[in-house]
């Protein structure tokens, strides 16, 4: 333990600095160590002797215009307490809290090495983030997954109450009979390259999705019809490029509905319900085609009529 030198403190404040489990060290006015104990010299790397009657500033020069810095200064001219719950001391790669309280003298300054602290904080918000993806990705495609797309359309129209939000619902034609004759194991690799080839078709400010099985879903934003169909146009040109499937060339198709957020939608439930029925009237009228919807077609959707998603 180093003497506090001319500091003024009694044997027993001096025996409770020494052997407490934080680390100490005190500063005088003129920013000179006048004590530090064990433990404060072994964090900061350097012997006792060294730095008492040194000042701070000139041992730990990086220190002055740090954020540490800027609270022992303000501390030192407010009489309020500097309190650090992280900082970073990059020449010693370590993270300390630091806690600082000014008297007449100067400054008494506690402080402990937090880098355990912060490793596992740093690996729970790792998994915490990890977790977070895995609930709004899809797990075969690694494409946002229904949970995703319902959020990202809860903010846009949060965002803007925007109605030219447009949704383009994808469902594959054929795809059943891919999975019932060839497994699900070629019909789950035919659906990671479909999702590569759909992204192809789609800009970085479209959201696309998986919604399920072989059906896929588009958001655009700020489109209009003619943007809409533009990019249905793509998604069929990708599909037609035939798929190599069990050594096989196959080209397909999609049935794209699409549809356009209203202001007598309750949610971005609404908007996906009407693009999945216009969707299923482009595979009514002959598939690899998409239609635009309209409200008339939603008495088919509340009769229970379906056509078949083959």
């Amino acid at each position: 333990m180093a003497a506090p030198g001319d500091r003024s403190i009694g044997d027993l404040a001096r025996f409770a600095l020494a052997v407490t489990s934080d680390a100490v060290y005190c500063l005088d006015t003129e920013w000179r160590f006048t004590f530090l104990n064990e433990s404060a010299a072994r964090l900061l790397r350097r012997p006792a002797d060294e730095l008492l009657g040194r000042s701070v500033w000139e041992e730990f020069p990086d220190v002055h215009d740090s954020l540490l810095g800027k609270e022992y200064l303000h501390a030192a001219a407010t009489g309020e307490p500097a309190i650090v719950d992280a900082y970073r001391y990059d020449p010693l790669e370590t993270w300390f809290e630091i806690r600082a309280f000014p008297d007449e003298q100067g400054l008494v300054v506690f402080f402990r090495d937090i880098n355990e602290r912060r490793d596992r904080d740093v690996e729970r918000a790792q998994v915490a983030e990890a977790s977070w993806q895995h609930a709004r990705r899809d797990a075969l495609t690694g494409l946002p997954n229904r949970v995703q797309l319902l959020e990202h359309l809860d903010q846009l129209h949060r965002a803007s109450g925007r109605t030219e939000v447009g949704l383009l619902f994808i469902d594959i034609d054929g795809f059943k009979n891919v999975n019932d004759s060839l497994g699900h194991a070629v019909g789950d690799q035919l659906l990671r390259d479909l999702a590569d080839r759909l992204q192809r078709a789609t800009r970085p400010s479209d959201l696309l999705s998986r919604h399920g099985g072989d059906e896929f879903v588009i958001v655009v934003e700020s489109g209009d019809v003619a943007r809409a169909e533009a990019v249905a146009a793509r998604i069929q040109k990708v599909l037609a490029d035939p798929f190599d499937v069990a050594g096989t060339a196959l080209p397909l198709s999609a049935s794209i509905g699409i549809a356009f957020a209203s202001p007598d939608h309750t949610g971005p439930a609404d908007l996906i319900h009407d693009a999945d029925t216009a969707m299923y009237a482009a595979k009514r009228t002959g598939k690899a085609r998409s239609h635009v919807f309209a409200p008339s077609l939603r008495e088919l959707a509340r009769s229970g009529s379906r056509w078949s998603a083959a």
